[in-house]
């Protein structure tokens, strides 16, 4: 069973409203908040991967790159935690969510 079906039938939701709000097109800002979080995604990535290559290099002068490095992974956690901030607000303020659904 799909997990939003589950969470439709646990939650007492009506199947074919949420099957029809899913299948509504994104307004355009939703595209460009799910694009942003995928750029900040793959960011976070690069970083990742750069702290995991300096922290295994033994190099005079890592430890400020590996703390310039936790830094950025930090800072690009919070915006990704802004942007999904901003996107559940921008659902609420649509109607388009019930409390229900906001934590899938």
């Amino acid at each position: 069973m799909h997990p939003i079906y589950r969470t439709a039938v646990k939650d007492r939701v009506n199947v074919s409203s949420v099957i029809q709000i899913l299948n509504q097109p994104l307004a355009p800002q939703t595209l460009i908040l799910l694009n942003q979080l995928l750029q900040q995604i793959k960011v976070l990535q690069q970083y990742m991967q750069q702290q995991a290559v300096v922290q295994v290099q033994p190099l005079k002068g890592n430890s400020n790159a590996v703390l310039h490095i936790s830094v950025q992974i930090t800072k690009t956690k919070q915006q990704i935690q802004n942007l999904q901030v901003t996107q559940y607000s921008a659902l609420y303020k649509c109607g388009l969510l019930s409390c229900t659904f906001v934590y899938w």
